[in-house]
């Protein structure tokens, strides 16, 4: 009998300590870059066009305490910009509520939505004209806010327009001209629409301007998603192309869905 309760004790042991061992090899070894962390910054980059169900995914898991703030400041139709990706993040898990996603639409912005957005748990910049957006920061002195809360991982995200601020400088637009951005992804400058509307040229001539920057050009149905500036995974049907600084030259690196790159030192 104590032979028995013996041998039954050693396997029950055996078999736990495998699983346990395969479970905590698994978790170290095979786990996205993503998870390396409990604490990361995310920003989640879309090109424009349709926007990846998994970016908006990960976006939402991403979403702190608060409320998702969506800032429509690009465009001339920012309630109907609103209920698009408001229909489109309900979809993607987050919770269907008006005090869960909330839109600051309105032209006049006062301290109170100031108080409001230091609460955020996630925030979402909708396309339209990248300088429109970046006036409304600067007007309102929203840089610096905006800056802290992506310090405390409050996850930023951005469509076209909301990709181009991201970089500091950003693009404007015109042409090959750049103006004061807001900076989340500071060692990069963002061009978005990339193939579709064949950019590459005109994010070459910027980064020679630039020397001290590298380039990430975001097609259009295509996203991005960011983690402590560093781990990048691309999603959608085209890819994602990146300009490198390596010993004073430029390498061009591209991403199909589903990869992932980690940017060195």
């Amino acid at each position: 009998m104590f032979k028995t309760i013996f041998m039954t004790f050693t396997m029950t042991f055996t078999m736990t300590f495998t699983m346990t061992f395969a479970m905590t090899f698994a978790a170290t070894f095979f786990a996205p870059i993503f998870m390396e962390s409990a604490h990361a910054s995310t920003l989640i980059l879309i090109g424009g066009g349709t926007r990846p169900p998994e970016a908006l995914r990960h976006f939402v898991q991403a979403k702190k305490t608060g409320a998702i703030y969506v800032l429509p400041w690009g465009t001339s139709e920012p309630d109907s910009s609103f209920a698009t990706i408001r229909a489109e993040l309900i979809e993607a898990g987050a919770i269907d509520s008006d005090k869960n996603i909330i839109c600051l639409c309105r032209e006049n912005f006062s301290h109170h939505d100031s108080l409001k957005l230091a609460q955020a748990g996630a925030i979402y910049f909708p396309g339209g004209d990248q300088n429109k957006i970046m006036q409304k920061i600067s007007a309102h002195k929203l840089k610096p806010l905006f800056l802290e809360l992506f310090k405390q991982d409050v996850p930023f995200a951005g469509t076209s327009a909301g990709t181009a601020i991201q970089s500091d400088p950003m693009i404007t637009g015109r042409d090959s001209e750049t103006a004061e951005g807001l900076g989340l992804l500071p060692n990069f400058i963002v061009d978005q629409h990339f193939l579709v509307r064949e950019r590459e040229a005109r994010l070459l001539k910027i980064l020679s301007a630039n020397p001290d920057k590298h380039g990430l050009g975001i097609d259009e149905s295509n996203s991005v998603i960011i983690e402590n500036s560093r781990f990048f995974k691309a999603f959608g049907p085209s890819v994602t192309t990146f300009y490198l600084r390596q010993n004073g030259s430029l390498t061009k690196k591209q991403l199909s869905d589903g990869e992932t790159f980690e940017l060195k030192n």
